[in-house]
């Protein structure tokens, strides 16, 4: 097309890119987004309107406005989504590891405690047990109990 290299010809790359791509790429997520969230059209329809929102939005007042501001805001904006994602990454991944540090350390005896009041309980309902295979089921609870206790004993020492 003549008009698109005649056009583009006279403009540097960076010039291209931040005036004409990127505000068109924001346009398209934007309403290819805001359709995606009000589930009314198809995913093709949804593609060609929003192309289409965003080559129009080259022909309205708002355009200078977002070239200018939106632009120059992204990367600010990218900077602050990683850092929040950062840090609630590292909130989330510090919860969870907070549990295995307590078992491994001060918990130790709570779990061993727990686990007896488990081999425990079973004992009792094994020896309570009305049916065979529930006698065998409760036996086989109170085995595996027992063994964990083990376990857990040793691998404290």
């Amino acid at each position: 097309m003549p008009l698109f290299d005649e056009l583009f010809a006279s403009l540097p790359m960076q010039e291209i890119i931040y005036n004409y791509f990127l505000p068109f790429i924001i346009m398209f997520a934007v309403f290819y987004g805001v359709m995606s969230l009000l589930g009314i059209f198809s995913n093709k329809i949804k593609i060609i309107l929003s192309a289409a929102f965003g080559v129009i939005i080259f022909q309205t007042p708002i355009y200078p406005i977002l070239v200018i501001y939106i632009t120059n805001l992204g990367g600010v904006l990218a900077v602050g989504a990683f850092i929040l994602i950062f840090v609630v990454g590292i909130m989330i991944a510090s919860f969870k590891r907070g549990a295995d540090v307590y078992y491994e350390h001060g918990g130790h005896e709570r779990k061993l405690r727990n686990l007896a009041k488990k081999i425990d309980e079973y004992k009792r309902k094994h020896e309570g047990a009305k049916s065979i295979a529930e006698r065998d089921h409760y036996f086989q609870l109170w085995q595996k109990a027992q063994m964990e206790y083990q376990f857990e004993s040793q691998k404290r020492r």
